[in-house]
């Protein structure tokens, strides 16, 4: 009884199994990331690199893998997108456990490249699967949920930590490559969506060609205005994590296991900040009020910013450490509702697309903060992490500007009206 409850409160009473599949994939996706960023330094000084040197090669990976996005999306838009996302995770584990095993710094730039690659299709495929898989009303909490992969496996900071102090970074990468190749093959038990599902569609629809899908997309203003905040976010987000671990290496003398908690710390403030995001955009949802989801993104990021600056301006361990978690919350929170509204105002049939521009933007603010970390690394990180979170800090003026064409431009029916049931 309180399982069907919950179902059809969280769903709407759509089954569970698909989220609990794709939220599988993502926290796996996210061990592999975390795994990079917290043994930064102990991969730095295998390879005889500097921390400039590290810095870089860390965002020119992130920013390979998200410049992946707009094809990950294409094919999103025009194959099973089950197929795609348990195949590229396959790839993905493959390409880590074999990270483990690299013998030279050539071929770990290559493996980390290749997984970076295929964990590129999590962020547009999946968004794009949980669209047609859930009912338009029931989605902050559907994202809601998905995300929470992201600050889970953030919280198993501490014991890659331990893993990497223990038993060294190739041992690590090759033990939490295993979970994917499971979670993978139960996946391909998922059935293909029909696209626009949740909206009326009955039929599958031909795939709409590259250029009319762009011309589609950049019609929309609200879109282009939050592509435009990815952009400028993507600036402080693509280095965040490992720029925080040499931060407090380099303030604090953090070892491996110090570092995993403050990664663990950080992903309980997204924990915590996730909840409170999907709070604020279930409300809007639930009031009819698509606008609110576009102000509950641009303030909480705006907000990132700013904790990001206050965080390396104090001199006090214990006040970072407040700090940190603080930004952390604030990055959780604007998530489930800038997924929810890029649905709401993205046509379903080319919605991969959607998610695959706001993911490779991000990717291309890669590019800028490479620029600038270029000139503030030999600095340290706190004058890297200031300098980019100013950049950043337009993000949110940005999109709470954008927030005027919201109600012009979501093609979702009306939220108070009844649900169209699922097929």
């Amino acid at each position: 009884m309180h399982k069907l409850a919950l179902r059809e409160r969280l769903t709407g009473g759509a089954p569970l199994f698909p989220l609990a599949v794709l939220f599988g994939l993502n926290i796996s996706d996210e061990l592999d990331a975390l795994a990079f960023q917290t043994l930064t330094p102990e991969i730095r000084d295998a390879f005889g690199l500097s921390n400039s040197q590290i810095i870089a090669m860390g965002t020119i990976l992130a920013l390979a893998a998200m410049l992946g996005a707009v094809p990950a999306g294409v094919i999103g838009d025009r194959a099973n997108r089950v197929r795609v996302v348990c195949c590229a995770a396959l790839i993905w584990g493959l390409a880590g456990a074999f990270t483990g095993l690299a013998s030279t710094f050539t071929i770990f730039v290559v493996l980390r490249v290749i997984a970076g690659l295929a964990r590129v299709s999590n962020e547009p495929i999946h968004s794009s699967l949980l669209g047609d898989l859930y009912p338009p009303r029931n989605l902050p909490g559907v994202f809601f949920v998905h995300r929470l992969a992201n600050p889970g496996a953030a919280a198993a900071g501490v014991l890659i930590g331990w893993l990497g102090s223990e038993y060294g970074w190739q041992t690590t990468f090759v033990l939490i490559s295993l979970p994917t190749f499971v979670i993978a093959l139960v996946g391909l038990r998922l059935k293909e969506p029909v696209r626009g599902g949740t909206m009326g569609e009955t039929t599958r629809q031909p795939a709409v060609p590259f250029r009319e899908a762009c011309r589609q997309l950049f019609a929309v203003k609200t879109l282009r205005g939050l592509w435009a905040g990815a952009l400028l976010l993507g600036v402080l987000i693509v280095p965040l994590r490992q720029l925080h671990s040499l931060f407090f290496e380099q303030r604090f003398g953090y070892g491996p296991v110090g570092r995993g908690t403050i990664l663990a710390l950080g992903g309980i403030g997204l924990i915590v900040g996730i909840v409170l995001g999907a709070i604020m955009a279930e409300r809007a949802v639930s009031r009819g009020n698509v606008r609110g989801l576009g102000l509950v993104v641009g303030f909480t990021i705006a907000i990132v910013a700013g904790t990001q600056s206050a965080m390396v301006l104090m001199p006090w361990e214990s006040t970072v450490l407040v700090v940190k978690f603080f930004n952390a919350v604030m990055i959780g929170a604007y998530q489930p509702a800038f997924y929810t509204l890029v649905t709401y105002v993205s046509p379903p049939r080319v919605r991969a697309q959607a998610y695959a521009w706001a993911y490779g933007l991000v990717g291309a603010g890669g590019v800028l903060s490479l620029a600038i970390t270029t000139f503030t690394a030999p600095h340290g990180a706190a004058t890297s992490l200031l300098a980019l979170a100013w950049v950043a800090g337009l993000s949110g003026t940005l999109i709470l500007l954008t927030t005027r064409y919201i109600d012009n431009d979501h093609v979702v029916p009306n939220l108070r009206q009844e649900e169209i049931p699922l097929r």
